[in-house]
């Protein structure tokens, strides 16, 4: 590619090449590399790997790490409990795939890769903003785009003071669990 750098933007649930770029399907990568995005892939995670493998040579890897199962665990259930009160579907509405390593692993396998590695870390995460701040970051404007600002505010409220039992120490200093799915793996 002659030292240019290239860019465009896509869906990596189903990965289009534009037209301009269309030299790229004969151009294949030793690696794809992602953090933190494949957990909001939830509409087509065996498309993100057949975009993968698109791009990549024989050979090639694809290394990864995304939250996996039992991420935001007690949060996403409190969530999930307060939107069913009000008369939601809260499964329609979540926009996060956590996969087990087990059910990632055999994804992997099926969409033709050889898993090298594959591992799920906890990672206990500081909340800065308590967990009220996390959720306006990342709930908001996901799980509860569709609702009013006023109804997304109770909802946000409704949830930190749930979990702040679990998620609040005694000096206010608000935590959560992040689980980490880590891999690495070669197209076969």
């Amino acid at each position: 590619m002659n030292g240019v750098q290239h860019a465009f933007l896509s869906d990596i649930q189903e990965l289009q090449i534009p037209d301009a770029y269309r030299w790229l399907e004969d151009v294949k990568f030793d690696a794809v590399f992602s953090n933190a995005c494949l957990h909001w892939c939830k509409r087509n995670p065996m498309g993100v790997l057949e975009g993968a493998k698109s791009v990549l040579r024989p050979g090639g890897r694809f290394v990864g790490e995304m939250g996996g199962f039992l991420n935001c665990v007690g949060i996403r259930g409190v969530l999930h409990r307060v939107l069913m009160q009000r008369g939601h579907n809260p499964v329609a509405l979540d926009p996060w795939y956590f996969p087990s390593v087990d059910d990632y692993q055999q994804l992997l396998v099926s969409a033709g890769f050889t898993v090298t590695h594959i591992s799920l870390s906890v990672r206990h995460t500081h909340l800065e903003q308590g967990l009220r701040g996390w959720l306006e970051v990342f709930v908001r404007n996901s799980f509860l785009k569709a609702f009013s600002a006023e109804e997304a505010n109770a909802i946000m409220n409704e949830v930190s003071d749930a979990c702040a039992v679990d998620c609040k120490d005694g000096a206010g200093n608000w935590a959560m669990i992040y689980m980490r799915l880590r891999f690495s793996a070669i197209m076969t």
